[in-house]
């Protein structure tokens, strides 16, 4: 078994998920997507700045002021894997699976906000 020195050790080294989520309004099927090098973070941060008072985006501020929290999710759609390669940078591979996501949901019927 591991020391908690080393637990905390491998938790510190360890890098933050990072992916896509989304927020979806159930009623309507709209939805807003957001791309994170750190998953955790950013569903935080978002939980927080969602509240009417302070999202920037108006039509989802007044869906979430009509309707509640209840009409709404935040999921995780998917996560990206970090590659082994020297120097890379995550944020263009973040943007492709965001765009591929937006394609899909619009697909399956959904409305970007």
């Amino acid at each position: 078994m591991k020391t908690r020195s080393e637990l905390k050790r491998a938790y510190k080294g360890s890098a933050p998920a990072m992916g896509v989520f989304v927020v979806r309004n159930l009623r309507n099927r709209r939805f807003e997507l957001h791309a994170s090098r750190n998953l955790k973070a950013g569903m935080n941060r978002l939980a927080v700045e969602i509240t009417p008072s302070t999202r920037p985006n108006r039509e989802l501020r007044r869906d979430w002021e009509a309707m509640g929290r209840e009409a709404f999710e935040i999921a995780v759609l998917d996560v990206l894997e970090p590659k082994d390669e020297p120097g890379w940078d995550p944020g263009d591979d973040l943007e492709q699976l965001k765009a591929m996501w937006h394609a899909r949901l619009v697909e399956e019927g959904g409305t970007p906000y």
